[in-house]
């Protein structure tokens, strides 16, 4: 039994003593000698007919054991003993998989456009969403849904056309080339190119518009150049979701709804929940809210109609619960689709469906974070930037300085990422942060790279020590505060599943490392007092570097054996 749960039941049975049925509810405290706090005595008043603090005294006298002592107008402060950490065991993270199955839909890059800084978030936030999900009873599956059907893609067949404009994708006649004629270098130049001459010039626009009907509507030659486009663009994605560490069950896009939009588009016709105007379909929404557009006046389908369309999908797949990561920019566009399938009876009160919407990635001056051109950052470009940071102050600090050139690399990987995640995760994710390289890839402090060598430290301590017969004495302060600390980790974990907040999380890891740290400099192992005091210590650093990784893992964030 947890610390925490043996201290609820010691109060909840002193109050059934007392005839009282207020909360057994115990806090813990941030003040100094006092490890939690009872503060029922405020509800119990009325019904006992006694002032908050006569029944708080009451409480108090009741409980020496724990050093029980009334503050304030009727809290009753309390000290866990110091024999109840021996006895205790470390209680799971993770609840039984009883919730039914929720999808987490995260990543989004576009096909044919490099990755930025904005995907990172939606993969690293996304992630750790799926793994506090997983932690808090659900069956989850992460779908990247990937932008691959929408009026961009005309664009980008377009600007092949023109500077193609043989090839047989666009002659109409096959055999079509199984190799891209296009690398991922000259998508990096179409796409923006034909993009911004797509607001300038009426007649390409035109012309894309209508290559993205066409698309959709099953042109063989537009199909099959837009297969080697999606693989190629595929393949890069997934080589750099492998770096950061992060996987998908599905690597699903918009397509892979697309023949299913007539039946959707068909029903909510037929419902009247769709409504013609101007020549489009739209369906109108209550009060100032824009209508959503449902079909362009060419018949061309629009985000909005995919995702109406997925949401069906993923109804029918058997989801109980549907969550879509993305830049909280789009919140009215999920606000609308959500909408449009509470009417149209695709959502019922068996699902849940929501939208958790992410702030920017800003530099130090507060303005989105840039390229060193002063362009958009490409994912590559942060990695790499970080990578390098984190390279530079492990051979200051000559760190892994005698391990092969691979390892190192591997670890370098590893520290970055961390740095990444802890910096992404560390404040709630709706908010905007700054991101400053020199600053979060420092050793020192609230980083992820501190934080990582904070556990490197354990492992290192353990390789150095050998097991032996625990003495129970007087725990050492420092000692007895990591304890306390590893202690809260169940509750922080099922709180920030129900309130799917990764940053309660990473916040507990920061606070986990200094209450280690601390231990590490005051507690002495390998000089400790005696054999059974060195034992107990080494049992506790066991405990503590297992405990760290699985949080961490909750995270995302791996960490090397050895630095």
């Amino acid at each position: 039994m947890n610390v925490w749960q043996r201290l609820e039941q010691r109060v909840a049975d002193v109050l059934a003593q007392f005839g009282w049925t207020g909360e057994a509810l115990v806090v813990s405290s941030d003040q100094e000698g006092i490890d939690a706090q009872w503060n029922g005595a405020f509800a119990l008043a009325k019904a006992v007919g006694k002032a908050p603090r006569e029944i708080a005294q009451q409480l108090a006298d009741a409980l020496p054991d724990l050093r029980a002592s009334v503050g304030g107008p009727g809290f009753v402060n309390l000290m866990i003993p110091d024999a109840w950490f021996a006895e205790a065991g470390d209680t799971s993270l993770t609840a039984p998989t009883t919730r039914g199955k929720a999808v987490v839909d995260y990543g989004g890059p576009n096909v044919a456009k490099p990755m930025h800084v904005g995907h990172m978030r939606s993969a690293i936030i996304g992630n750790a969403l799926v793994r506090l999900l997983r932690a808090g009873g659900y069956q989850v599956d992460g779908d990247v849904h990937l932008g691959d059907w929408g009026t961009q893609m005309g664009q980008v067949l377009e600007g092949i056309r023109e500077r193609l404009p043989d090839l047989p994708f666009f002659t109409g006649v096959g055999p079509y080339p199984e190799a891209s004629p296009v690398s991922l270098a000259d998508l990096a130049q179409i796409y923006p190119e034909a993009s911004a001459r797509s607001k300038e010039d009426e007649a390409f626009r035109a012309r894309a518009l209508q290559t993205t009907l066409e698309l959709q509507q099953g042109n063989p030659g537009y199909r099959a150049l837009w297969k080697l486009i999606w693989d190629l663009s595929v393949g890069d994605a997934r080589e750099q979701y492998d770096w950061l560490g992060i996987q998908f069950e599905y690597w699903n896009g918009e397509s892979t709804y697309n023949d299913l939009i007539p039946e959707v588009v068909d029903d909510l016709k037929q419902r009247g929940i769709a409504v013609e105007s101007r020549g489009a379909w739209i369906v109108p929404m209550e009060g100032e809210v824009p209508p959503l557009i449902l079909l362009k006046t060419d018949g061309a389908y629009l985000y909005s109609t995919t995702d109406i369309a997925t949401v069906v999908d993923r109804v029918r797949s058997g989801y109980q619960r549907i969550l879509v990561v993305a830049d909280k920019r789009q919140s009215l566009h999920f606000s609308q689709v959500y909408e449009t399938c509470w009417r149209a009876g695709i959502l019922t009160e068996g699902t849940q469906a929501g939208f958790y919407g992410y702030g920017t990635l800003n530099g130090a001056d507060g303005k989105p974070y840039k390229s060193r051109d002063g362009g958009v950052m490409s994912l590559r470009e942060l990695c790499s930037e970080v990578s390098e940071a984190v390279a530079r102050r492990m051979s200051e600090s000559g760190m892994a300085q005698d391990v092969p050139e691979d390892e190192r690399a591997e670890i370098v990987r590893q520290v970055a990422v961390a740095v990444l995640k802890f910096a992404d995760l560390s404040a709630d994710a709706k908010l905007d942060y700054r991101f400053d390289p020199e600053a979060l890839t420092s050793f020192h402090g609230r980083t992820g790279a501190s934080l990582v060598y904070s556990i490197v430290r354990f492992r290192s301590l353990l390789r150095r020590s050998e097991p032996g017969e625990a003495m129970q004495t007087e725990l050492h302060p420092a000692e007895r505060a990591l304890l306390l600390q590893l202690s809260r980790a169940p509750y922080v974990v099922a709180r920030a599943s129900a309130e799917l907040a990764p940053h309660q999380v990473v916040g507990y890891l920061a606070d986990t490392a200094q209450a280690m740290n601390r231990f590490y400099e005051q507690c002495r192992v390998l000089q400790a007092p005696d054999a059974g005091t060195a034992a107990r210590w080494r049992e506790l650093v066991v405990r503590t570097e297992r405990r760290m990784v699985e949080l961490c893992d909750l995270v995302g964030i791996s960490v090397p054996e050895r630095m």
